[in-house]
């Protein structure tokens, strides 16, 4: 059976998806724009499914690539989340590859580590399976220019 934390969890899920979103866009930075983003790539592991709580309790670990930028995304809007996100949130976006194959793993696996400049859609995390409140859907990785 689901844990009263992960209870909680669905039905604001479930309630956050019936609201809808409105994003204030500011700068070049709002939901479904283009951004350019630079950090360096670290490995995450986070809890899955059944209970999003406790690998070492028995959820199914998800390992994602977390971009830990150099500047917080702080120009982003709470699209559907009860509080607005920490500066700590607004600097680990988790990274989005859209194609089927995961080539995209194998391409951008030397970068990581590296520091980096992302480009992307950033959106708001919207899925049991979005890690960090803010995700960018990659486009493209490349050696940043800027060194930090």
């Amino acid at each position: 059976m689901f844990s009263p934390k992960t209870i909680v969890t669905l039905i604001a899920m479930a309630v956050f998806s019936l609201t809808g979103c409105q994003s204030i866009p500011r700068d070049d930075i709002a939901g479904d724009k283009k951004v350019q983003v630079c950090g360096h790539i670290i490995r995450q592991t986070f809890p899955g499914p059944p209970n999003y709580e406790s690998v070492a309790a028995g959820d199914e670990p998800l390992n994602y690539w977390i971009l830990a930028t150099d500047q917080p995304v702080t120009n982003m809007y709470p699209c559907g989340f009860s509080r607005p996100i920490t500066l700590e949130e607004a600097s680990k976006l988790q990274l989005v590859f859209m194609a089927q194959d995961r080539d995209e793993y194998k391409q951008y696996a030397p970068l990581v580590g590296q520091h980096v400049e992302v480009r992307g859609i950033c959106f708001w995390a919207h899925s049991g399976f979005h890690c960090t409140p803010l995700l960018i859907e990659v486009k493209s990785i490349r050696l940043c220019e800027k060194q930090k």
